[in-house]
């Protein structure tokens, strides 16, 4: 009997590392899950710091093309106020005086004023004293002049856009400023501001003589 107890006690002590190991491992797979938790709550959390930042980027984004259209619907309103509010047919008596008086100019005067600065400078200042003479020219200048005004001053309060105004007004403006960009200058406390837009909305034309 004695003998045979033997190996039973044996086979206890001998199975009891096992469930160590066992105890051990199931420790070691709850640190593991416990990681992965971890890491999967900071990824979740980051997730939703990104999905917030993209969403007020996009809001952002949103807002700015509302803003911008209604700068757009703005400015094309101002437009056709030029258009339709006598603006237009006193740049247009403008035109039609200067190219009254350049019919006048010899040819020669011409060709050199397409070469020489200085000479180009020097007609179109003619040109334009000899427009301004008339009292009705004087006015169509005003006229236009007060319409820049506008456009400077919603421009600035940034309910008209930049762009679209100096698309549309390009050549008009840098024609102008070719012949009266002084007068405009010194057309009041406002005249400064203009010559100044006239000049920013010109700075990509090439233009020379006033476009109808």
């Amino acid at each position: 009997m004695t003998e045979m107890s033997e190996p039973i006690v044996a086979s206890v002590d001998a199975a009891e590392p096992d469930q160590g190991a066992k105890a051990g491992g199931k420790g070691k797979s709850i640190f593991a899950a416990e990681r992965i938790w971890d890491a999967m709550s900071a990824l979740a959390a980051l997730l939703g710091v990104l999905g917030v930042a993209a969403g007020a980027v996009l809001a952002y984004a949103e807002y700015r093309r509302s803003v911008e259209a209604d700068m757009r619907r703005e400015t094309m309103s101002l437009i056709d106020r030029f258009e339709n509010d006598g603006s237009l047919e006193a740049y247009r008596r403008l035109a039609a005086a200067i190219d009254e008086v350049r019919a006048e100019v010899p040819a020669s005067d011409l060709e050199l004023a397409k070469t020489d600065p200085q000479a180009r400078a020097l007609l179109a200042h003619r040109i334009s004293r000899r427009v301004l003479k008339e009292a009705d020219r004087r006015a169509d200048l005003q006229d236009v002049t007060y319409f820049f005004n506008r456009l400077g001053l919603c421009i600035e309060a940034e309910i008209c856009s930049f762009p679209v105004a100096a698309i549309f007004f390009e050549d008009t403006v840098t024609s102008l400023l070719t012949y009266f960009g002084p007068d405009v200058a010194e057309s009041g406390p406002s005249g400064a501001g203009v010559a100044a837009l006239m000049a920013r909305i010109s700075q990509s034309s090439e233009g020379g003589g006033l476009q109808r």
